[in-house]
């Protein structure tokens, strides 16, 4: 079953990176701020994850600054690329959830 929102936890552990990290981008890519935020609790959807999944393969990976990065994502705006990323944080997601119910399980026994 497909998430509708996830936590900033647990997009954390699918992206591999650090909360506050997350906090930060939100706060400098616009697109992300008004989809973020649900309550006083940040939720995201796939789409949401798709874009982080992005900006991290871009800072991270390819080594652009954060406004690089920022600059390189409206030029892609136009292309909708998303669709491949939105698959892998859909595997990525239900590996971690077995994961956590193959721990759960092992501590049982």
């Amino acid at each position: 079953m497909e998430k509708i929102y996830y936590t900033i936890t647990e997009v954390a552990e699918i992206l591999g990176i650090k909360p506050h990290i997350i906090r930060y981008w939100i706060s400098e890519v616009p697109k992300l701020q008004k989809n973020s935020k649900k309550g006083k609790s940040l939720h995201f959807t796939a789409k949401d994850l798709a874009l982080l999944t992005k900006m991290k393969e871009l800072i991270y990976e390819k080594k652009f600054t954060l406004e690089g990065a920022k600059e390189e994502m409206k030029k892609r705006e136009s292309l909708d690329d998303t669709e491949p990323t939105l698959i892998k944080i859909d595997i990525r997601s239900e590996l971690l959830s077995i994961r956590d119910l193959l721990l759960k399980r092992s501590k049982e026994n």
